[in-house]
């Protein structure tokens, strides 16, 4: 049986007091508050708000739950009613009794501006308070009205944000509610109300304890305090008319926290200062941080630059420079960057300062690299890595350059392609960015870019391809822009490596670059001109290579088809590979010739040397079967002109099939020095994709100072051969193309040249009979 209900049938005309049936029934036990007009399951001394009065539940209009917690003591209803924490039965007498100053205000509070009690009655004229503390000393709703909202109910006090009541001052909440906006935000530097149970019983404390101000950087870390008063925060009954400050507080610092997690020392102008504030309030204009200390900093001399308007580099924050116009991305605990609209760049984030790259200024840059505007300091910014020694005991801190300067003068990084030059290798450091040399055209005592003469020992003016003036190649039209695309060549510019690797090539550091192009006029036993784009890969597709005769077009390879463009270039050694190099290093086969990887593998297995294996694997020549037809070589497959069809060897499979490890040790020594042979024969050691004056390929010497090479000819019944005379002995006539051989024949007194490690100097000379295949895989 629910004694509570019953005993609210039997008192059915009492609001407040206590039920007869109650005293009979409880007449052993102490009557309680919960007895009457809270519950008692769950305990609750609190009286219980309806929307009327339920004589079921013992309900009535009124916001009493609202006002206090669940915990609540009759202590707590003392606060309005006074002595209701030491009420005996004897309080039941029909009457109401308020508090003459609700929760004892500063102000008297009254209820319906009364200070006697009043009659209880089922139909209740609710009214308003005055004064009440807990209401910010505002006119509260009337008792009884919907309870409040969050988060718009936080208004009904103070403000959200605080406006300053009636009388009293707002302060910077405005301003700060730019920033912070909503109820959600004002734990950032007050309790956080909205993740208690019940949001507003906080204001039950109005007044009678301090302002509670805990302040927290963006990230919701504790940073900074306040220093003004915590006690006389009500509008109409405050005494001090003054704000305090906050200190050491992220939103007012100079930013150096996100480098290094500690604010530097500040204090911001006194709270309710109008607003806004100047730049230079907090972080300086420019910040005028020095690098590293405690943060990398570079808008000093950004600003020496007439780079003084923040809109260049922060035109997300600010589009004018002088006013904020994205404040979510102002004080937020990172570095925001955006190109203001006729600027490029490409920010990379580091609490440290970061990195920009592809900057339409300059070039690449490391945020903090500093610099001087006079003059004497280039070296830290322009063109070169970082920790370069630009001049002794000077490190460059900066990375990249502007227009092609990298490529000249980085000593790591994706620009290694260049001689890793000064600026005194060019320039006239008294003068710059004019040349040190040239021819002074105009008489104005200067060399411009164009009267200079200082790229023409590298950059090769003369031969079939000109390196310094070309209106496609040359290296003075396209140092603005450059020449590279990534790991490629820009459209039109795929033959920019031939300027320098023509038969008029370039010299740096006294080293000259190889002659792959060849000479595309001078006359050889198939025609005229022999090269990479006349008898190599590089001839063009429309083109047939000229020794067969019309039978095999050419390949129309760019040099980016093998070579990696991105690996180091101009090193300072003739020839870089050297056969004891561990792969993966700088000299190894694959670097020391630029060549890209296959697959993630390596291009080339050279040296090679593969034991006892009778396989010959594709993997060892994954560069060129990339295009070849891999049977024709790691097979016995007939279909390929260097065979024998009445044996049925093919020769190029026999040959790289040839396992001297197991014997006396591999027969070819692949970086074409004096040493003891090192690799087992593999696709360079007979043929040069560059192009030569032989047929198929086949080396000649020339790029390895091994004249005149291999002494091959295709051969037919008009060619004679011996082994006798001035040595080599080539075959005659040296001419006879593919479509009208019927094999190939060679010189074994040539074997010294290139393949002594197997055939000897002299004793033979090979023929290969066969009937030519149309197309050579």
């Amino acid at each position: 049986m629910n004694l509570v209900s019953i005993t609210r049938n039997f008192t059915a005309t009492l609001i407040f007091s206590a039920s007869l049936f109650c005293m009979v029934s409880m007449a052993s036990a102490e009557i309680t508050c919960t007895g009457c007009h809270g519950t008692l399951v769950p305990a609750d001394v609190r009286p219980l708000d309806a929307t009327n009065r339920d004589i079921f539940t013992g309900g009535f209009q009124g916001n009493h739950r609202t006002h206090m917690d669940g915990n609540a003591t009759p202590a707590v209803c003392a606060r309005c009613h006074t002595g209701s924490d030491i009420y005996s039965t004897g309080h039941r007498d029909g009457m109401i009794s308020i508090s003459p100053n609700i929760n004892n205000s500063p102000l008297p509070a009254l209820y319906k501006n009364m200070t006697a009690a009043f009659p209880q009655t089922a139909t209740p004229s609710l009214r308003t308070c005055t004064n009440v503390n807990c209401h910010f000393e505002r006119e509260t709703p009337s008792w009884g009205s919907v309870q409040y909202a969050i988060p718009a109910g936080c208004s009904g006090c103070h403000g959200a944000p605080p406006a300053g009541g009636d009388s009293g001052r707002a302060g910077s909440h405005a301003r700060h509610d730019l920033y912070y906006t909503g109820t959600a935000n004002c734990g950032r530097c007050h309790a956080d109300h909205l993740s208690e149970p019940n949001p507003f019983v906080h204001a039950t404390s109005a007044a009678r304890r301090m302002l509670v101000i805990s302040l927290h950087d963006p990230s919701g870390a504790p940073s900074g305090v306040y220093s003004g008063p915590f006690e006389d925060y009500l509008p109409k009954s405050g005494t001090r008319d003054y704000f305090g400050t906050c200190s050491n507080t992220y939103c007012h610092s100079d930013g150096a926290a996100v480098a290094t997690g500690a604010v530097t020392p500040n204090i911001t102008p006194a709270w309710g200062t109008t607003g806004p504030l100047a730049c230079d309030a907090c972080h300086g204009n420019p910040p005028a941080n020095a690098t590293g200390s405690p943060k990398a900093n570079s808008h000093p001399i950004h600003v020496a630059h007439t780079l003084s308007d923040c809109s260049i580099c922060h035109y997300g924050t600010t589009a004018t420079g002088d006013t904020i116009t994205d404040r979510g991305t102002h004080v937020n605990g990172v570095y925001e960057l955006q190109p203001k609209p006729g600027y490029t760049f490409t920010y990379t984030y580091s609490p440290a300062g970061g990195s920009c790259s592809a900057i339409s200024c300059h070039g690449d840059a490391q945020w903090g690299a500093g610099g001087s505007v006079s003059g004497d300091g280039c070296g830290s910014c322009h063109g070169h890595s970082a920790g370069y020694e630009y001049e002794p005991g000077k490190f460059s801190q900066g990375k990249g350059s502007w227009k092609s300067h990298a490529t000249h003068t980085q000593n790591d990084g994706g620009n290694v392609k260049g001689p890793n030059i000064a600026c005194d290798g060019c320039h006239d450091t008294a003068s710059f960015p004019n040349f040190k040399s040239g021819t002074d055209s105009n008489g104005d005592g200067r060399y411009s870019l164009a009267e200079t003469d200082v790229c023409n020992t590298c950059h090769s003016p003369g031969g079939s391809y000109e390196g310094v003036n070309d209106a496609a190649f040359g290296a003075k039209n396209n140092w603005t822009f450059g020449v590279y695309s990534g790991s490629l060549l820009k459209s039109g510019k795929e033959k920019w490596c031939a300027t320098c690797h023509d038969e008029s090539p370039s010299v740096i550091g006294g080293i000259s670059a190889p002659n792959v192009i060849g000479n595309e006029s001078g006359a050889y036993p198939y025609g005229t001109g022999w090269g990479y784009y006349k008898t190599g890969h590089g001839l063009s597709s429309s083109a047939s290579i000229p020794a067969s005769s019309g039978t095999v077009t050419g390949p129309a390879a760019a040099c980016s088809a093998c070579h990696n463009l991105e690996m180091p270039h101009i090193d300072g050694t003739a020839r870089t590979y050297v056969y004891t190099a561990v792969i993966g290093a700088n000299n190894d086969y694959q670097h020391g010739y630029r060549l890209k990887s296959i697959n993630g593998g390596l291009p080339m297995n050279i040296p090679r040397n593969n034991g006892c294996d009778s396989d010959v694997k594709a993997n060892d020549f994954a560069l060129c079967l990339s295009c070849h037809a891999s049977e024709a070589f790691v097979g016995n497959s007939t279909d390929t002109n260097f065979r024998n069809d009445s044996s049925g060897v093919n020769a190029h499979y026999y040959h790289l099939g040839i396992k001297y490890s197991c014997g006396p040790g591999p027969k070819f020594a692949s970086d074409w020095r004096d040493h003891a042979y090192d690799s087992q024969a593999s696709c360079i050691t007979c043929h040069n994709v560059h192009g030569s004056t032989k047929l198929s390929m086949v080396r000649d010497g020339k790029l390895v100072n091994k004249e005149p090479g291999l002494q091959v000819a295709y051969y037919n019944s008009t060619v004679s051969y011996q082994c006798s005379g001035p040595s080599p002995y080539p075959p005659t006539p040296a001419n006879v193309t593919l479509s009208s051989s019927t094999g190939t024949v060679w010189d074994a007194k040539a074997a010294k040249n290139l393949c002594a490690g197997c055939h000897g100097s002299c004793g033979f000379n090979m023929r290969y009979m066969r009937t030519p295949v149309d197309v050579v895989p």
